[in-house]
């Protein structure tokens, strides 16, 4: 049993390091770029980028925090939380869809035509 022990450790090393690298050549270049060209720093800024980025380039209608935040930690190690999506929600720019399946984690939402005016011209201050 000792020696499955010491493989199994050495394969989850292996592994380990594999999804590592897998993760730094995963990145999306093109995403990372519309984060820039947006000048993104805010996390409210950063799910809109993301949610606009869903639905126009992968074309996604709808998403779901959890896709969001994969596309953020890939890409920028970033993730929102669900208060900045409450935010978002509350400012009118993400709607939230009817979830009928009951699972939390897979309510959807949409940007709304404000958040895609957002995404457009940026966020007014103030």
């Amino acid at each position: 049993l000792n020696s499955f022990n010491t493989d199994f450790d050495s394969l989850l090393q292996k592994s380990m390091s594999k999804a590592i690298n897998d993760v730094k050549e995963k990145r999306d270049e093109r995403f990372l770029k519309v984060i820039k060209v947006k000048n993104v720093t805010e996390k409210i800024d950063m799910l809109i980028v993301t949610a606009y980025y869903l639905s126009e380039f992968e074309r996604l209608d709808r998403f779901t925090l959890k896709l969001v935040n994969a596309k953020l930690m890939e890409n920028m190690d970033e993730i929102v939380d669900s208060s900045v999506l409450q935010d978002a929600i509350n400012q009118g720019l993400v709607e939230c869809l009817p979830n009928y399946t009951n699972i939390p984690s897979a309510t959807e939402y949409r940007l709304t035509e404000a958040g895609e005016e957002v995404f457009l011209n940026g966020r007014k201050n103030g």
